[in-house]
């Protein structure tokens, strides 16, 4: 159903109900809040009585490789040379080709001429 509203939201945790925090008070109480995250605890975000958000603990990447293939996806590293081609071919996801058949010359002239 498109367009429809959510008329129930969970708001359970795994491990017990989750504390919900209005707008407002989550702003007032900003550094507690963020406290009670680093603890680990997961905090609903109301506006209004509606739940809108959820402030969770971050998940971390687990080892050096991880933060190195996450930075490469995002365009915020480029990997040295002395990678071997696989290993920096790992970094990144598989992209499909933009055209099949056509040559790298005729693609340019072709956009060339759509201006």
């Amino acid at each position: 159903m498109p367009g429809a509203a959510i008329a129930n939201v969970a708001t359970w945790s795994y491990i017990g109900p989750m504390k919900t925090v209005g707008l407002r008070e989550l702003k007032n109480g900003l550094g507690a809040y963020i406290e009670r995250v680093r603890r680990g605890e997961r905090i609903g975000v109301t506006d209004r009585g509606r739940l809108i958000a959820e402030l969770a603990p971050a998940s971390a990447p687990r080892s050096d490789a991880e933060k190195l293939s996450m930075l490469a996806r995002r365009g915020e590293l480029t990997p040295g040379r002395r990678l071997a081609k696989r290993q920096r071919a790992q970094l990144y996801r598989s992209l499909a080709p933009a055209s099949r058949g056509a040559a790298s010359g005729d693609l340019l002239a072709a956009e060339r001429d759509e201006r």
